[in-house]
């Protein structure tokens, strides 16, 4: 039934994007939480879409965590970092910044030969500075450990060189000349941050 459902979606569209929306928001209601079939996975996407753009962000971030674990069980690898990075990105357009940062930062490292790990740990990093900024007093040691991680874990990304700045900078502000010396001197001549 739910294949016969997925494949009316085409014509319901013709009715308008508010009752395609509609009906694939049934649709990703109606998907169990076990999705083992290539069909099952993009029904789940399909939905968790259908969620974000219904604004419905919430149940959008649950059927794309849904379909991340559907396309990690199928070895779907790229899908899977896609999924969680949408999912991360949602939160992050929500001001989650906290589970924002958690969810980026997890991503990175369970795929760090992933192309686009890198970012996605940079973002991270944004997002754990964007929490530090919400409390008081502002705590900075979970963002330089993260600053040093990404240092430490993508030494030769494009993305290196700006941690390497982020932190030179932080420990400037803080009064720590010597530690910022050493990481303004691993800027590549190649960044727009070389001195």
């Amino acid at each position: 039934w739910r294949n016969q459902a997925i494949a009316r979606l085409p014509q319901i569209a013709r009715h308008g994007q508010f009752w395609k929306r509609r009906a694939e928001t049934q649709l990703a209601r109606s998907v169990s939480n076990d999705a083992n079939s290539p069909d099952e996975l993009q029904t789940l996407a399909r939905a968790a879409a259908g969620f974000y753009r219904s604004g419905e962000f919430a149940e959008a971030v649950s059927a794309y965590d849904r379909a991340r674990v559907a396309a990690s069980t199928q070895g779907q690898q790229d899908q899977f970092f896609d999924l969680s990075l949408t999912a991360a990105a949602i939160e992050q357009e929500q001001e989650n910044y906290a589970e924002a940062a958690k969810r980026f930062r997890e991503l990175a490292l369970a795929m760090p030969e992933h192309t686009r790990a890198a970012e996605a740990h940079m973002t991270a990093v944004y997002n754990c500075a964007r929490a530090a900024r919400s409390k008081r007093p502002i705590v900075l040691d979970e963002y330089l450990a993260w600053l040093e991680e990404h240092v430490r874990t993508w030494p030769q990304a494009a993305s290196a060189d700006q941690a390497r700045w982020l932190l030179a900078r932080v420990y400037q502000q803080q009064g720590q000349s010597d530690e910022a010396m050493p990481e303004l001197r691993r800027i590549s001549p190649e960044s727009p941050r070389f001195i």
